[in-house]
């Protein structure tokens, strides 16, 4: 997702690959919106794009930091940021 995002960018609207990026990126975002408990399909969803803004944009600053050790803390921020607010939807939707 993260290493492609600017070539798909730049592709014309109609071609294969555009298309192929967003059937992927969809189906990502349904895996995701799975996982979150909830009753509420919209929040679901929502949660969902942000946390997969949240993986790709993580990514992208760790690799453009690596061997810095701020790639780690990047990296680990996200993760806890993430996981963190999984436990929080499934404990409430308990």
């Amino acid at each position: 997702m993260a290493a492609l995002a600017t070539d798909v960018a730049r592709e014309p609207e109609g071609k294969p690959v555009k298309h192929a990026y967003l059937a992927g990126l969809r189906r990502l975002i349904g895996v995701l919106a799975g996982i979150q408990s909830t009753d509420d399909p919209t929040r679901d969803r929502s949660t969902a794009l942000a946390q997969l803004s949240t993986m790709v944009g993580a990514l992208v600053l760790a690799r453009a930091t690596k061997g810095h050790a701020l790639s780690n803390e990047i990296m680990a921020a996200a993760r806890k940021n993430i996981l963190g607010g999984i436990d929080r939807v499934r404990s409430a939707a308990k």
